[in-house]
C-alpha cells in the first residue's frame, strides 16, 4: 500500500494548503491573463448595474389612437377597391371592365392581335417529352441487371445485403431465356450473382467471353425476362440523344458527337480492315464515361453500346454473334484479310482509275497470305463496288458487313479492276486469337 503521508498533492489553483507536501507548479502566463480578464469583465458588469439611470425601465411612447385608426381605414379602402377590380376582371372573361376610366393593355390582348391556326403548336410540349424520357428510362431499368460478387457465408446480418455501392457492373438482357451482355471482367476464382429491378437474385451459371471486344455473354436461370434490342449502326446519327446507366443505375444524358469516329493523325490511319473495327462512338461529354464504369448506353429503348475502359463498345458488332455464341459456346469471327480505303475519304487521288469515283472501297495492297481475300482473287487497287448486292455508299461500314458474318459464310463481291467489272465469292475463314 502506498504511504498516504508521503503522497503529494498537486494544486493547480496555486493556493497551497499543504506547503510542505505540495509540488511547485506555477500558473502559466496565459492562465493568469485569462483569470485577470475574467475578473475585469465581472467588475464592469457590476458597475453597469449600479448606475442610477438603470434603476427603472423606460416606458415606450404610446401611439395616438386616431393615427392608427386612420391608417387602418385607408388600408381597408384600398383593399376593397383592389378586390372589386379583380373580381370584375375575372367575371368579365379576363377583359378590363368598361366602367374603368382609363385604358390598360394586357399581355393576352397583345398576343391575340394576329390570327393563330388552332392546329399549330406555338410552344413544344416539354412536359410530354420529359414523360417519354422517364418512361424509356423505366423500361431500360427493367431490362438491366446488376452484377455482384456472391456473398458466401456472410458473418453479420447487414453483411447479407447486396448494397448498391457494392455493384461490380451492369448487364443488359438480350434473350428472354436469361442471356445478358456485360463489360465486366470476371475473376474466375469468384462467384457472381445478377439482381433485377425486382431484387430477384440469380446465380450466374455460364460465361462466354468475346476475345475481340472483351464483352461477356452470361447466363442466369431465368425465363421470360424483359429484354432490350440492339440498335443497328445505320440508325445512329450525330446529335442523337443518348442515355447512359452506370453500374449504380445513375442516369446520365448526352448526345452523339460522331457515331463512327476514328483517331486519324496521319494518312496511314485512313486504311481500314475487313477484320478489325477501328470506328468508335464519340459523345459530346466524354468525361461521363469515366464516371460510368461498366455501364450501358441506350438510344431510346435500344442498346447502343457497353462502357468499357472509358470507351463505348458498339453493341451492334455483337448483334449477329449472340446466337452463334450460345450454340457453339464460343465467339467466332470471320477472316477476309483485306485492307481498304473508303473512296469518300480519298480526295485528291490523281490516277484516272480513282479520281472520278464517288462510292466504293479501294483495296489497299494485296490481301494477307492464305486469307479468304487472297483465295478469292482480290488484288491491290481493286475497287469494291457492292457486297452481297448492297452498294458500298459513303456512310456504309464494309467492316461491319464482313464481321456480321460467321466463319464458313460466303460473301459475293462486285468490283472493278482497271475499269473492268468483275465478280467473286469469298469463303470466310476464322480469326485465331
Amino acid at each position: 500500500m502506498p504511504d498516504k503521508k508521503n503522497q503529494k498533492k498537486v494544486n493547480i489553483n496555486g493556493d497551497s494548503e499543504e506547503k510542505e507536501a505540495s509540488v511547485g507548479i506555477s500558473k502559466s502566463q496565459r492562465w493568469a491573463k485569462e483569470e485577470k480578464s475574467s475578473l475585469g469583465i465581472k467588475k464592469k458588469v457590476s458597475d453597469l448595474y449600479k448606475r442610477d439611470n438603470l434603476s427603472t425601465l423606460q416606458k415606450p411612447i404610446k401611439a395616438k389612437g386616431a393615427s392608427f385608426i386612420m391608417v387602418l381605414l385607408i388600408a381597408l379602402l384600398f383593399g376593397i377597391i383592389g378586390g372589386g377590380l379583380g373580381a370584375s376582371y375575372i367575371l368579365s372573361g379576363n377583359e378590363i371592365p368598361s366602367w374603368i376610366p382609363f385604358n390598360i393593355k394586357t399581355t393576352s390582348q397583345e398576343n391575340n392581335t394576329e390570327d393563330v391556326d388552332e392546329g399549330s403548336v406555338l410552344i413544344p410540349d416539354l412536359e410530354e417529352k420529359e414523360t417519354d424520357v422517364s418512361q424509356n428510362i423505366s423500361l431500360l431499368k427493367k431490362s438491366t441487371w446488376t452484377i455482384f460478387k456472391s456473398k458466401n457465408n456472410p458473418e453479420g446480418f447487414l453483411d447479407q445485403i447486396y448494397a448498391p455501392w457494392q455493384s461490380n457492373a451492369l448487364a443488359v438482357a438480350v434473350k428472354k431465356d436469361g442471356w445478358l451482355l456485360t463489360s465486366l471482367d470476371f475473376n474466375e476464382e469468384d462467384q457472381y450473382v445478377a439482381i433485377n429491378y425486382k431484387n430477384e437474385i440469380f446465380n450466374i451459371t455460364r460465361k462466354i467471353k468475346d476475345p475481340k471486344t472483351g464483352i461477356n455473354l452470361i447466363k442466369i436461370p431465368a425465363q421470360d425476362i424483359e429484354t432490350s434490342n440492339i440498335l443497328n449502326y445505320v440508325n445512329l446519327n450525330s446529335g442523337d440523344d443518348l442515355t447512359i446507366l452506370d453500374k449504380f443505375k445513375n442516369v446520365w444524358s448526352t448526345k452523339v458527337s460522331d457515331p463512327r469516329a476514328r483517331n486519324i493523325y496521319k494518312t496511314e490511319d485512313l486504311v481500314r480492315s475487313t477484320d478489325e473495327f477501328k470506328n468508335g462512338i464519340r459523345i459530346n461529354n466524354g468525361s461521363i464515361l469515366g464516371r460510368s464504369p461498366a455501364g450501358i448506353v441506350f438510344k431510346e429503348k435500344y442498346i447502343v453500346g457497353l462502357v468499357k475502359d472509358s470507351s463505348i463498345i458498339p453493341a451492334w458488332v455483337l448483334a449477329a454473334k449472340v446466337d452463334e455464341a450460345i450454340k457453339d459456346k464460343v465467339f467466332s469471327w470471320p477472316l477476309a484479310g483485306v485492307e481498304y480505303l473508303r473512296v469518300s475519304e480519298t480526295p485528291g487521288l490523281l490516277s484516272d482509275l480513282f479520281k472520278d469515283l464517288k462510292t466504293g472501297a479501294i483495296v489497299y495492297g494485296d490481301p494477307a497470305p492464305d486469307s479468304s481475300g487472297e483465295e478469292a482473287g482480290l488484288q491491290n487497287a481493286d475497287v469494291i463496288i457492292s457486297v452481297d448486292g448492297i452498294k458500298v455508299e459513303p456512310g456504309m461500314s464494309l467492316t461491319y458487313i464482313f464481321q456480321s458474318k460467321n466463319p464458313g459464310d460466303q460473301i459475293s463481291l462486285d468490283f472493278t479492276r482497271g475499269g473492268e467489272k468483275l465478280k467473286t465469292v469469298i469463303d470466310l475463314k476464322e480469326q485465331v486469337f
